[in-house]
């Protein structure tokens, strides 16, 4: 494996890397994705890669890209880490309204 591939295959989490191994490459230019990344640098240059940013806090943010995108973005040296972002919910084994570390 070539070290650009490993780099970025290091920043992304594994329910990105099963997606992108599910869906068919070309349909991987359709298909939008949401996630949550760590990233250095300015909010602009994250747009100058291709991200439709929703929200930022510090050095994390929301964003949405095409899968095909994935792969390229996850490369540049402004990401850190990237994973699939998944919706806050209700936790069905104990009833608590939020999932996750927050303690109210």
């Amino acid at each position: 494996m070539s070290e650009t591939a490993d780099s970025w295959q290091r920043k992304i989490d594994h329910g990105l890397r099963a997606l992108i191994a599910r869906v068919p490459q070309p349909d991987q230019t359709r298909q939008k994705v949401s996630i949550l990344l760590r990233f250095a640098g300015s909010v602009d240059r994250l747009r100058q890669l291709g991200l439709e940013v929703r929200s930022v806090a510090g050095d994390v943010a929301t964003a949405t890209l095409t899968l095909s995108d994935l792969t390229r973005v996850a490369g540049s040296p402004e990401i850190t880490f990237m994973e699939l972002a998944r919706p806050l919910r209700p936790d069905e084994a104990n009833g608590d309204t939020f999932r996750g570390d927050v303690i109210p």
